[in-house]
């Protein structure tokens, strides 16, 4: 066996099976170990990738015989969007970390995504029984960045959907350079936590390769929101409510007339007025509607408010907070 990332070795199974054993045998030079005396070899999966034809499965279920123990990483959660399936509210938080090296208001990054999952009984949440997991759903390629999950659309009967599919629609966003543009996937509502199972959208025809993602939209914002219009003159058409260009001041939304677009070109609603009430280094961000308190001639819209500069956070209580304004009209 290489011990070079440029080599690679292929297996072929040539059958189905629920579970496969790898075993790696502990030599000197393969692998880490838990000890001097290379007796027990540690081996991730990372560099181990499985396939069925040409589809990566990406959604593993690991069960090995040594822990590596190590300290964990100081890690926190920014929850992106959500949704109830059946009896179940899911997330799809990203996982941030400290990065030091950042400038000040920028002092983190994002390690990847996750899976929340939590049960609903008698209309409460059922805490103490969530679960989470890591979820595949950043990735990337060429210079470019695939993040989902800032963005669920379920259109399904329980959502009540004017024509319902059965799909849950997650949106995301491709980084090229500081440019965010809009990604799709979707799945069956009863496949949800299986990530196996996506579907991409190309532009054309779904299929499972997460690369294939095509922008739909350009200049949204990391967290926004898509959802259908109910009444009024665009009743039956989707709304996506956004940031324009991530952290600018002004609240933007497009028109589609499917989930998958085409979406029409930014049309800019609102210029929010933080920056030129607090000054410094104050800006806006994040900007969503909550169709769930709204309806659909007053959609509600709420969006942040931050600062990079630690001390003038610290100097008001006013700055880093939600807005919120009702967007009234989206017919002209």
């Amino acid at each position: 066996m290489s011990t070079s990332k440029q080599d690679k070795e292929i297996i072929s199974i040539e059958k189905t099976f629920q579970f496969i054993k790898v075993v790696a045998a502990a030599k000197k030079g393969i692998g880490n170990y838990n000890q001097k005396g290379y007796k027990e070899g540690l081996y991730g999966l990372n560099l181990i990738k499985f396939f069925n034809g040409s589809q990566q499965y990406r959604d593993l279920y690991v069960e090995s015989s040594s822990t590596l123990l190590k300290n964990p990483e100081h890690s926190w959660i920014w929850l992106q969007d959500g949704v109830v399936i059946g009896n179940h509210l899911y997330f799809i938080p990203i996982v941030i970390n400290s990065d030091l090296n950042q400038p000040e208001g920028l002092q983190f990054c994002v390690k990847g995504a996750a899976l929340f999952k939590t049960p609903i009984s008698n209309s409460k949440l059922v805490t103490a029984k969530s679960t989470q997991k890591m979820a595949p759903l950043l990735v990337e390629k060429d210079g470019s960045q695939w993040l989902f999950g800032n963005a669920l659309m379920a259109n399904t009967v329980q959502s009540g959907a004017k024509n319902p599919d059965g799909y849950i629609y997650i949106y995301g966003y491709k980084s090229t350079m500081g440019l965010r543009e809009l990604v799709l996937a979707r799945v069956k509502e009863e496949n949800f936590e299986f990530f196996d199972d996506w579907k991409f959208f190309d532009g054309q025809t779904w299929n499972s390769d997460i690369f294939s993602s095509q922008p739909l939209l350009g200049h949204i914002s990391c967290e926004m929101s898509v959802s259908q219009l109910l009444d009024g003159g665009n009743k039956g058409k989707y709304i996506a409510v956004y940031t324009y260009d991530t952290n600018t001041p002004y609240i933007a939304f497009s028109l589609a007339d499917h989930p998958w677009g085409p979406f029409s070109n930014p049309q800019k609603i609102y210029h929010t007025p933080e920056q030129a009430k607090f000054k410094s280094t104050t800006y806006t961000y994040n900007a969503k509607a909550h169709p769930h308190l709204s309806n659909s001639k007053e959609i509600l819209v709420t969006y942040n408010t931050n600062t990079y500069n630690f001390d003038h956070n610290m100097s008001s209580y006013l700055i880093y907070r939600p807005r919120f304004i009702r967007l009234l009209d989206t017919t002209k």
